[in-house]
């Protein structure tokens, strides 16, 4: 039986063998993307439960931005968004403008009312859970507390959410590690609110 700090010491050995290549000392984030890289070139995915890695059919091949991240394909967007662009959402693509702030607030997306904004390099994470905010913003999604603790809640619904669509639509690890981050960084913000007296319940 593989311990999960087994597993996880030996994922990355694991995958490069996997790929035909010998195993290469990379720090984090370049372990991240070449990981990416790897999945997406040879179809890998992990099986926690069972230990073992595995070749899954029917994936889009995706386009790695700059950053080593896999770039949404077209027909997972056009699959996510067309059905919120019915629903009376305005999607754009980031002009020079919106590009350059996103990249300063270290996004690549965001979502203001109806109207949506993506960079050009944006994940299937990224679509998936802006397009979520969209339907939170319309369905009036917590609504009656303020703006901070509405914030909080949206972000935590929004990242589980983002949690239970990774097997459909293919989520590489990297993805799912940051979202599992945030979901933890609002959960504490959410529980200092809470010793604060500044949360509603």
């Amino acid at each position: 039986m593989w311990s999960k700090k087994t597993w996880e010491a030996d994922k990355d050995e694991r995958i490069s063998k996997a790929s035909g290549k010998e195993p290469t000392v990379f720090g984090k984030v370049e372990a991240q993307a070449k990981q990416s890289e790897i999945l997406a070139r040879k179809e890998l995915t992990y099986d926690d439960k069972r230990g073992i890695i595995y070749y899954r059919k029917g994936k889009s091949h995706r386009r790695l931005s700059s950053e080593g991240r896999q770039i949404i394909d077209k027909p997972t967007y056009n699959k996510i968004v067309n059905p919120a662009i019915k629903r009376g959402a305005d999607i754009r693509l980031a002009d020079e403008v919106w590009t350059k702030h996103l990249e300063e607030e270290k996004s690549r997306a965001v979502t203001i009312g109806d109207v949506i904004y993506f960079r050009p390099d944006a994940t299937v994470s990224d679509v998936l859970e802006e397009v979520h905010h969209f339907y939170q913003n319309r369905n009036g999604l917590n609504a009656q507390y303020g703006v901070v603790q509405r914030t909080v809640m949206n972000e935590i619904d929004a990242k589980k959410y983002l949690l239970t669509m990774t097997e459909k639509y293919h989520i590489p690890p990297d993805e799912v590690y940051e979202t599992e981050y945030w979901l933890k960084e609002y959960i504490k913000q959410m529980e200092e609110m809470k010793k604060r007296g500044e949360w509603n319940e």
